[in-house]
């Protein structure tokens, strides 16, 4: 049923959260529960509204006031009050069963007693109520979720550290402009998984591999700037991309030793790629240290620190490139 005016297919449009709804969720509910103490589904659910000046409670029976059919576009955005109290519920509980699904928060047995456990979305068809055009009735949101639990926790081994870098969406939310394929997100996705798994040999792999990705898509982006690296890149002459990309980036002065940095992370990665990937009797016993837990956490995070500086770089040429 659409509803009068197709009011309840607008409800359910605005109210459905949007990528960047999640992942900012995501962050917010990481940091909620950096104290690794348990905090209630209502607290989780609510971590956003604060942030967007939304309210977090409606009062008794709020409704969605539209004077008649011509005004329920106007009327009916995702930032209206109650669309939005819903909204971003909605953008916390998914986020929260991503965060589940991943291994970095837990479901506590007893919620606290100074927290809110009661969920403001949850499987309970919630309904969002709307008088049009002198015509009253409910909008039922269903939400797809699973039975919640009353509270959450991180898990022991993160309480120190919460791992934002561990979540695929948040590590690749900075790198939206440097346009990585499908492929190497896939690697960057796989990586986090087999981190999360304790499989750091696969991780650094995975993570060289993304590695060249990058490499591919900022080429990709500059190759109208130099003929050598178009051909490179024509030709998958990895090596060859990545020194031409290092040197378009040389031509704008202040990227200089940023090109210089970034040619070193990416020679390391390529090298502990190489040895995951193409086991050998070579003296690479040195390497070994990147395959444990601490030292994998700290190249995952100057990985993202590489590829988030590599992304600015080619943004700033291409700027200037066009100035």
């Amino acid at each position: 049923m659409a509803g009068p005016h197709g009011i309840d297919d607008a409800i359910r449009a605005a109210t459905s959260p949007s990528w960047s709804d999640g992942v900012r969720a995501k962050r917010e509910i990481l940091t909620l529960l950096a104290d690794g103490e348990p905090h209630g589904i209502g607290s989780i659910q609510r971590v956003l509204h604060p942030i967007d000046d939304v309210p977090a409670h409606l009062g008794n029976r709020p409704k969605i006031e539209v004077p008649s059919g011509d005004d329920v576009e106007r009327i009916v955005t995702s930032s209206h009050p109650i669309i939005a109290h819903y909204r971003l519920a909605w953008a916390a509980t998914e986020a929260l069963v991503d965060l589940i699904t991943l291994g970095l928060v837990v479901e506590v047995a007893c919620p606290p007693s100074y927290e809110s456990s009661h969920p403001l979305l949850d499987h309970d068809r919630p309904s969002v109520s709307y008088q049009v055009a002198g015509h009253g009735s409910g909008t039922q949101l269903n939400p797809p979720f699973p039975r919640l639990g009353g509270a959450y926790r991180i898990v022991p081994r993160h309480r120190e550290r919460p791992p934002w870098f561990a979540d695929p969406d948040l590590f690749a939310e900075d790198l939206a402009e440097l346009g990585l394929d499908a492929r190497g997100l896939r690697c960057i996705d796989e990586a986090l998984a087999a981190y999360r798994r304790g499989l750091y040999l696969a991780c650094t792999s995975l993570l060289g591999a993304a590695s060249e990705a990058a490499w591919y898509a900022a080429g990709s982006q500059l190759r109208h700037l130099d003929d050598q690296l178009a051909k490179a890149i024509d030709n998958e002459s990895t090596t060859k991309v990545m020194t031409r990309v290092c040197e378009v980036l040389r031509q704008q002065r202040s990227l200089g030793s940023v090109a210089d940095d970034l040619a070193s992370t990416s020679a390391l990665l390529r090298t502990l790629r190489n040895y995951g990937t193409h086991p050998r009797a070579d003296d690479t016993a040195h390497l070994e240290r990147y395959f444990t837990e601490a030292p994998a956490t700290t190249l995952l995070l100057e990985t993202h620190s590489y590829l988030t500086r590599l992304t600015g770089a080619v943004s700033s040429r291409l700027a200037s490139a066009d100035d």
